[in-house]
């Protein structure tokens, strides 16, 4: 948790929780990203014997791989919500995806991210930020 206090006559804190939406397979593709040059965006990808990592790249659809994203955002949603914080708390939940920029994929993600229940509740505002496009939405 982030807690910025100013002069407490003019500035009331402001407490915000920042998470950050990683799976073990993203750590896999950063990983061969980072040794070899390239990894393929999507598919099957695992370590095998001798710390050597595989992986098959798989063509997927946009709504695909926004599902996937929303389905991992609602989810780490659901994780914080069932903690306690500060009432008013801001939570930001952060992802890297410099793929996913615009209007539209936006668009799609909240549809998404309904459609799976939403964020709603144990937060005074919800933001998402990517990483990847330095995009900051209010959810």
């Amino acid at each position: 948790m982030v807690c910025f206090a100013g002069n407490a006559s003019q500035n009331p804190k402001l407490q915000v929780e920042v998470t950050y939406v990683h799976s073990y397979e993203e750590a896999l593709r950063r990983e061969l990203l980072w040794t070899t040059g390239s990894t393929p965006g999507a598919g099957k990808i695992n370590r095998e014997a001798h710390r050597k990592i595989v992986a098959v790249g798989e063509i997927v659809s946009t709504a695909e791989d926004v599902s996937r994203l929303a389905a991992s955002i609602v989810d780490l949603f659901k994780k914080k919500r069932a903690k306690r914080y500060p009432r008013g708390t801001i939570l930001l939940i952060a992802f890297d995806d410099p793929t996913f920029f615009g209007f539209d994929h936006w668009q799609l993600l909240f549809q998404s991210i309904e459609n799976l229940g939403g964020l709603t509740g144990g937060f005074g505002e919800v933001h998402l930020l990517n990483c990847g496009s330095n995009e900051l939405i209010a959810a």
